[in-house]
């Protein structure tokens, strides 16, 4: 791995200065805010989202001027603190857009103040901020509907298929995620055969895998040797190409050697980015082999922009990025980039600017801004093969 430093002397260095508005002296920079959840329990994800935030901006780069100064507000994950943080940072003239929260309820909070205050807020993951008009707020499209959808489109579209099953789990994430695929894929013109609900406390999943497949009796017992051996029945004709399961890897250990045994075989199999445990799967490749699943970001891509941002994060912190970072770090970036618009003078500008974007380019996939400022990108498409997993996610 090819380390790339961002020469920072230390995170908590970096915050201490940033936090005081110490910069070096330069004729003019944009000013740019940061809320973040620096202390109590939401400390230390509050600390790898300033990280992509540095990165982000470029500050502390010594390979690039600084043209900008960043204020950060610790809110300590008090909701209400959060707010008052955006209204502190809003009062700023100079100040043009404000980044975070990553918590729902203290972005919802925050987004509140910054509606109110017109202020341009990039909130750091998805917020429904309450009521009346939402103009100046920016925020993520959910990730796991994200994902459900990517994955449909890239399995009619790309792969071809057009019949498929469901089987979920009975808790709110399997409902969500059940829906969205199920709504995308007949939107594309593809046939959903089954849908099958399954408890998240169960181990047996027979029942359920025989309604899925709909097998009209149980798989026969085992073979007995000589004259009382059993005749031999042939495998069930499944009338669905693809059995997408959304659902954690702990449960897709036990259900897919179920399947197996149930002659469930030969079909596709389409998960999300809970399937991913890179050690799991090295150790049982033979159910998870030519396995498709999404995730929101994949740290170990070959792409070379996600290179560069993995070298970076890891020359200044010593640790490989993850989601969090990520995120911070494209919509950062794409704030910077924003800022730097000769025809962006001022907050309203900078907000009807916003909302022009189409398919920047990110570590987290092309990012477009819709009419009602959902930030919305693509999930990455990986595979298993053997004992890797790749990244196939198409170009377009």
């Amino acid at each position: 791995m090819t380390i790339r430093p961002l020469h920072i002397l230390s995170l908590a260095a970096a915050v201490v200065a940033l936090a005081s508005g110490i910069a070096p002296a330069a004729e003019e920079r944009i000013g740019v805010g940061a809320v973040l959840p620096l202390t109590g329990k939401q400390a230390a994800p509050g600390s790898r989202t300033l990280d992509g935030i540095i990165a982000g901006l470029g500050l502390f780069d010594g390979g690039r001027p600084i043209s900008f100064t960043l204020r950060i507000e610790d809110y300590g994950g008090n909701p209400s603190d959060a707010a008052r943080a955006v209204e502190k940072l809003a009062a700023e003239p100079g100040l043009m857009a404000i980044l975070g929260p990553p918590e729902p309820d203290a972005a919802r909070e925050a987004a509140r103040a910054a509606q109110a205050a017109r202020i341009p807020l990039l909130v750091l993951g998805p917020v429904d901020p309450p009521g009346g008009s939402r103009d100046y707020v920016f925020s993520e499209l959910r990730s796991d509907r994200r994902e459900a959808v990517t994955l449909a489109a890239y399995a009619v579209k790309d792969l071809g298929i057009s019949r498929f099953a469901i089987f979920y789990p009975d808790n709110a994430y399997g409902k969500a995620m059940m829906s969205a695929f199920r709504e995308e894929a007949q939107r594309l013109g593809g046939q959903i055969r089954r849908v099958q609900a399954y408890r998240t406390d169960q181990t047996d999943y027979s029942t359920e895998i025989r309604k899925l497949a709909a097998f009209r009796s149980p798989r026969p017992p085992a073979k007995k040797k000589g004259a009382e051996a059993a005749k031999t029945v042939p495998p069930p004709q499944l009338d669905f190409e693809a059995l997408y399961i959304p659902d954690a890897f702990s449960r897709l250990r036990m259900i897919l050697p179920q399947l197996s045994f149930h002659d469930v075989r030969g079909v596709q199999l389409l998960g999300t980015s809970l399937w991913y445990s890179p050690e799991g799967i090295r150790r049982e490749p033979e159910f998870f082999e030519g396995a498709i699943l999404t995730a929101p970001f994949f740290a170990e891509s070959d792409k070379p922009a996600i290179r560069d941002f993995a070298d970076t994060i890891f020359g200044a912190t010593g640790r490989e990025p993850d989601y969090r970072e990520a995120l911070a770090f494209d919509t950062s970036r794409m704030l910077g980039e924003t800022l730097r618009d000769r025809n962006v003078r001022d907050r309203a500008s900078l907000r009807d600017r916003l909302r022009t974007i189409e398919a920047f380019e990110g570590v987290t996939g092309l990012v477009s801004v819709s009419k009602s400022g959902e930030m919305q990108r693509k999930s990455f498409i990986l595979k298993v093969e053997g004992k890797n997993i790749v990244d196939i996610t198409p170009a377009y």
